[in-house]
C-alpha cells in the first residue's frame, strides 16, 4: 500500500468516528477536580457496577456542574454497597435525589429515574480524598433549556405537575 492510500484509509476510518468526536466535550483542565465548595449539578449518568479490586457493588454518579467558572465540568460520586453503613448513605443519597425505593434491589430497574435530576452538592477534600455530599434536590417549574438537553424537571418525566409554591419556597 502506498503512503497516499494509507492516508486515505486513515481519513475514511476517522470519518466514521466524526459523530462520536462531535459529541465529546473538552475542558481546559480535564484531569483537574473542581475546588471544594457548593455546586448546582445535574445527574448525567448513574450506573451500577463493581469495584475493580474487591468486586464490591457500587453506584457511580456523574454530575455536571451547571453554572459558574466550573460549568460543564464533571463531579464523580460513588456509593459502595458493601456494609450497613454504606447502605445508610446510599438510601439517604437516593432519597435526596428523589428516588425512594421499597427494596434496594429495585435500584437496578429504577436507576434511570436519577437521570436529569438537579441537585445542590458540596465538595470537600481531606488529604487525598474528595467527598461529594448530596444536599438537596432542586425542582424548578418551567426551567429554560440549560444547554445540556434538559428543560423543566426532566427527571420527573413528561406530564408531571410543576411543583407548588410551597415546594419552591422550600428550595430557595
Amino acid at each position: 500500500m502506498t503512503e497516499a492510500n494509507a492516508d486515505i484509509d486513515i481519513t475514511a476510518e476517522l470519518a466514521n468516528m466524526d459523530d462520536d468526536f462531535d459529541q465529546q466535550e473538552v475542558s481546559d483542565n480535564p484531569n483537574d477536580t473542581v475546588p471544594d465548595g457548593p455546586y448546582q449539578v445535574r445527574v448525567v449518568k448513574a450506573e451500577l457496577g463493581r469495584t475493580q479490586e474487591r468486586n464490591v457493588p457500587i453506584l457511580k454518579w456523574q454530575l455536571r456542574v451547571l453554572s459558574g467558572p466550573h460549568a460543564k465540568r464533571l463531579i464523580f460520586r460513588h456509593n459502595l454497597i458493601e456494609s450497613k453503613e454504606n447502605v445508610k448513605w446510599l438510601k439517604q443519597d437516593l432519597h435526596t435525589a428523589g428516588l425512594d425505593l421499597t427494596k434496594l434491589h429495585e435500584l437496578a430497574d429504577r436507576i434511570n429515574e436519577l437521570f436529569g435530576v438537579t441537585l445542590d452538592v458540596k465538595v470537600t477534600t481531606k488529604g487525598q480524598f474528595t467527598n461529594v455530599f448530596l444536599l438537596r434536590r432542586i425542582v424548578v417549574a418551567d426551567a429554560p433549556e440549560d444547554g445540556f438537553g434538559f428543560g423543566h424537571n426532566a427527571a420527573a418525566g413528561a406530564g408531571s405537575p410543576p411543583p407548588t409554591n410551597d415546594a419552591l419556597d422550600a428550595v430557595f
